[in-house]
């Protein structure tokens, strides 16, 4: 932020860029999990024992084979996807609800300064 001396986008923009560019921010969600595991931020250790077995005390669903983390990929994948999905949705349903412009804003101001100054003027009368 101290580089760009505060200078942040509006949701417009960043709705812009997550539209214009879905396959690079997927591939910067990917890429950050491969990062946090290199960094060891994710604590998947694999265990092994000269080749023996071991009775584990751990639930089922805490297992991970390689076959269950590249369903779990996907289905991280499907819900990136599907949140992506959603908010080009939002998108979509907001580009046909434009704000008032200013001309607009400037006549309901002049209509309520004129109705404020009618307000008042009845009530010094009393």
């Amino acid at each position: 932020m101290w580089l760009l001396r505060r200078l942040a986008p509006d949701f417009k923009t960043i709705a812009d860029f997550r539209r214009d560019h879905p396959k690079a921010l997927k591939g910067v969600c990917r890429a950050f999990i491969l990062l946090c595991r290199r960094l060891d931020l994710f604590g998947g250790e694999l265990l092994a024992i000269d080749g023996s077995k071991f009775r584990a005390v751990n639930a089922r669903e805490r297992s991970y084979t390689p076959a269950r983390l590249a369903t779990l990929q996907r289905d991280i994948d499907r819900t990136i996807a599907r949140y992506l999905r959603e908010l080009e949705r939002q998108d979509q349903a907001e580009a046909g609800t434009e704000g008032p412009t200013a001309a607009a804003l400037e006549e309901k101001i002049a209509a309520l300064q004129q109705r404020r100054g009618r307000g008042t003027r009845r009530s010094s009368r009393s």
